[in-house]
């Protein structure tokens, strides 16, 4: 069976992820589903993966992503090794090999595809794109940086651990939906 890459992004109405590299908004509710989702396994001995490009992973606030083992892409290299469970990789083909390492797969649980919007699009195209977790957060904020059109290859679907309806939090209000992509294969 082969591994399943979710995706994970919160956008604002006109699709904006990011402003200077930082979310233009701060919603604790959305912030803790994001954390639970990426992190919570059923297996406690194993740990979820987050792959995440170099440009979001250092402007992350969460170095390494807690509870997870990270994969951080970067053409050009990047020293990682003050991080615990965290590896660089050079491409996106060089991590999909960690994940089908039958000694690694022992280790993990989940991969969770968290950003930017350049891995997003190419995780698309790979044939373990099985699924987008997308929180819509009802304000057109100034952006420049954006999440990539859905393939349209993707169906909406329900998943129980996700919140229902629409959330306020913060002075916010976002809804999440789960698309799924109808190509992938089990």
């Amino acid at each position: 069976m082969p591994f399943k890459f979710k995706l994970i992004v919160a956008a604002c109405e006109n699709n904006g992820i990011a402003k200077n590299k930082k979310l233009p908004w701060t919603i604790p509710s959305e912030t803790s589903y994001y954390l639970r989702m990426t992190g919570e396994v059923k297996d406690k001995t194993k740990k979820n993966v987050v792959i995440v490009g170099r440009k979001t992973f250092e402007e992350s606030p969460w170095k390494p992503h807690p509870d997870c083992i990270n994969f951080v892409l970067s053409r050009s290299g990047l020293d990682v090794s003050q991080y615990p469970d965290t590896y660089a990789f050079k491409s996106l083909d060089e991590a999909i090999a960690k994940l089908n390492d039958e000694e690694f797969k022992k280790e993990y649980e989940d991969s969770w595809v968290i950003g930017g919007n350049g891995v997003y699009k190419e995780v698309y195209g790979t044939e373990h794109f099985y699924r987008v977790y997308f929180t819509r957060v009802f304000h057109p904020y100034d952006c420049d940086t954006f999440f990539p059109k859905m393939p349209e290859t993707v169906k909406l679907v329900e998943d129980p651990r996700v919140p229902q309806g629409i959330i306020e939090d913060a002075g916010h209000k976002y809804i999440v939906h789960v698309y799924e992509n109808i190509n992938f294969k089990e």
